[in-house]
């Protein structure tokens, strides 16, 4: 299908074929549409909405996002290299098999957000909300987490090596499925942390 930016809805429409390389877009909402494939390398998105959207397999490198929101979207085997993503709610969205490298983000809601496996290494998360998100055998390696919202976030098997957890949240997570080596916290949290493990923490 032919892509015209002076629409400002589409819904349940195949746009693989549609070229948004370079584009900006504005204020436009897309409901349930396939982006499977689609060349979206330096596209800019203000304000957009995309809505349960299949972004599979499509090249949004270098491409800049402000203030957008990506409900329940899939981006397994996307290109995110170099992308950027500010003020952004992409919550209840799938990253899983995605290619972050480079990619950036700038606060936002990613709470229910899946990163399933993904790599993270030195990602700055500062200030993101992301509850109740899936971080399952992720490569977290000297990522930035301060000030993070994890509450409920799942860890199972993430590389927390050299990461910077101080000042975030962790309430209702495992901490016995975090792996831990030269990861920083501060005080509170070493305390939090050593109760949910048994510990008995005394003066």
């Amino acid at each position: 299908m032919e892509f015209d930016a002076a629409c400002k809805q589409y819904e349940g429409q195949d746009l693989g074929d549609a070229t948004f390389t370079d584009l900006e877009l504005r204020g436009i909402r897309f409901v349930n549409c396939r982006f499977h494939g689609a060349s979206m390398g330096g596209l800019i998105t203000r304000d957009c909405a995309f809505l349960n959207c299949n972004f599979s397999f499509a090249s949004l490198h270098g491409s800049m996002h402000y203030a957008t929101l990506f409900q329940n979207c899939t981006f397994h085997g996307a290109s995110l290299f170099s992308a950027e993503m500010e003020g952004c709610n992409c919550s209840g969205s799938s990253f899983a098999g995605a290619n972050l490298t480079g990619f950036a983000i700038r606060g936002g809601n990613f709470s229910d957000t899946v990163f399933d496996g993904c790599d993270l290494r030195r990602m700055d998360l500062q200030g993101v909300c992301l509850a109740h998100a899936f971080f399952r055998g992720a490569n977290l390696e000297k990522a930035d987490l301060r000030g993070c919202d994890c509450s409920h976030a799942v860890f199972a098997d993430a590389a927390l090596k050299g990461a910077d957890l101080r000042g975030a949240r962790f309430n209702g997570v495992d901490v016995r499925q975090m792996r831990f080596q030269e990861t920083k916290i501060d005080l509170e949290q070493a305390v939090r942390f050593a109760e949910s493990l048994g510990c008995i923490v005394s003066g």
